[in-house]
């Protein structure tokens, strides 16, 4: 497992550890999910970084400090990575710009699901639902990719869960990979006993 940190200084980032650490030694969540978690968040346009490679979380706990390296200066690679379904939250769409939002094809939820697209970013369960959370991922990524088309030339593309699918068709018609995603959820809340949270199914 590799942690990424990134901050204004050395001591910035050490406070950050140490503030991860607490979280961890005071949480039952798993620990790729934490790690994944927390790398997405980062800022790597800050001036240093650091990165830690671990096998359980009992050698993260035993970290007393990490070293910190400044990034570098020269051209660097880009990755593009697609997340999975738990990144989606009501703050998280409330950040996206209006026009993702209001796009023409969001009638497509009215189609799959009878019911707007508004209706289902407005409730914080129904975003949550897996059901609904498949193919609002896939729609929000596909809109911002199409936006960043001719701006954006990552030398890598990775995904995590479901952002793994999304990756490696995120280029293929839409229609066709929506609908896929809606009978991906379907099942999958078909064939999970019923939860409060579900949302990292």
């Amino acid at each position: 497992m590799i942690i990424l940190l990134s901050g204004h200084d050395e001591k910035t980032i050490n406070l950050n550890f140490l503030q991860l650490k607490t979280y961890i030694l005071n949480s039952e969540y798993n620990m790729h999910d934490i790690i994944y978690t927390n790398n997405i968040r980062q800022d790597f346009g800050l001036p240093m970084h650091a990165a830690l490679h671990i096998n359980s979380r009992e050698e993260f706990i035993s970290i007393d400090k990490i070293e910190c390296h400044k990034r570098p200066t020269k051209k660097t690679k880009s990755i593009l990575l697609y997340p999975g379904q738990g990144i989606l939250n009501k703050d998280f769409i409330q950040k996206l710009p209006e026009d993702l939002k209001s796009h023409a094809s969001s009638v497509i939820f009215e189609n799959y699901y009878k019911i707007d697209l508004a209706a289902i970013i407005s409730d914080e369960d129904k975003i949550k639902d897996t059901y609904f959370q498949q193919c609002l991922l896939y729609y929000f990524i596909f809109l911002t990719v199409k936006k960043l088309n001719g701006q954006l030339y990552p030398d890598y593309i990775h995904g995590h869960s479901l952002g793994e699918i999304l990756g490696g068709l995120i280029s293929s018609e839409f229609n066709l990979m929506f609908n896929f995603l809606h009978s991906r959820g379907l099942l999958m809340k078909e064939k999970t006993p019923e939860k409060k949270n579900d949302r990292h199914l």
